[in-house]
Formats: C-alpha cells, sequence, structure tokens
C-alpha cells in the first residue's frame, strides 16, 4: 500500500507550510516538529504551532560539486537563522556561488525539486534578498 499522495504530502507542515513547535517554556522554536520534548531546555510542558519566518539570515553554507543523479551542481547548501529564531538547513536558489556570503539576507521560497517515483516534489530553498539598492540599478 502505497501513502504517498501529492494531498497527504501538502499536508506536512513543516516541508510544505514551515510550521515548527514552540516550547511553552523557553519559547525555543524546535524545527522539524520533533518528539514531545523541547531540544533547547529539555521541558516536556508542551508546544504550540508557530508559523515560521520566511526571512533570515545565513549562517554557513557549502557548495557541493557532487551530488546524487537529479540534483543540479554545483548546489549550494545553506544554514539559515531565520528572524524568528528557527535554524534550517536548504538549498539556495537564483545565487552564484562567488555571490554567497556569511550573513546576507535570504528570504524562503518554495519550489520545485524534481520528481520521484511519479510525484512531483517540492521544498524550499533560501534566495538571496537583493538590496533597495541593487532593485534600482
Amino acid at each position: 500500500m502505497s501513502i504517498a499522495s501529492p494531498m497527504l504530502w501538502r499536508e506536512i507542515p513543516q516541508l510544505y507550510r514551515l510550521v515548527g513547535l514552540k516550547c511553552k517554556k523557553c519559547g525555543y522554536i524546535n524545527f522539524p516538529r520533533m518528539g514531545s520534548i523541547c531540544i533547547k531546555c529539555g521541558s516536556a510542558e508542551g508546544f504550540e504551532e508557530h508559523h515560521i519566518s520566511r526571512r533570515g539570515k545565513l549562517v554557513t553554507f557549502t557548495v557541493e560539486h557532487v551530488m546524487p543523479p537529479g540534483f543540479e551542481t554545483p548546489t549550494i547548501m545553506t544554514i539559515v537563522d531565520t528572524e524568528d529564531g528557527a535554524r534550517l538547513m536548504v538549498s539556495m536558489t537564483q545565487a552564484k556561488p562567488e555571490e554567497v556570503k556569511i550573513d546576507m539576507p535570504v528570504e524562503l521560497v518554495f519550489r520545485r525539486f524534481g520528481e520521484a517515483e511519479g510525484l512531483l516534489r517540492y521544498g524550499f530553498r533560501a534566495k538571496p534578498v537583493k538590496q533597495a539598492m541593487e532593485a534600482k540599478k
């Protein structure tokens, strides 16, 4: 029995709606959603759903030149801290490796990644935020 239907995958909160869990004790945003204990303070007092900000800054990155079949190369893999404190690992789009800098502002955008087992695959990627000065050029 296959449970891989597009409707099911669209309902996975952390992948398609960027929903994490905010600890009721310390306020830390646990992402991806895992378990019933806060990974920062160890509290089991519970969580509330939290829609993660789509804006943030690049913490670190690596440029991958060897990837599995179906992936573009080079691929820029990033760690992004969002404005509300979540940390995600996502690939980057719309940037060349030489343009990527630590602390650069990014936004998380929903993009198609490819196809697997007959289903289209989507997810979030980091996209550089163009500064106002660059937009006027």
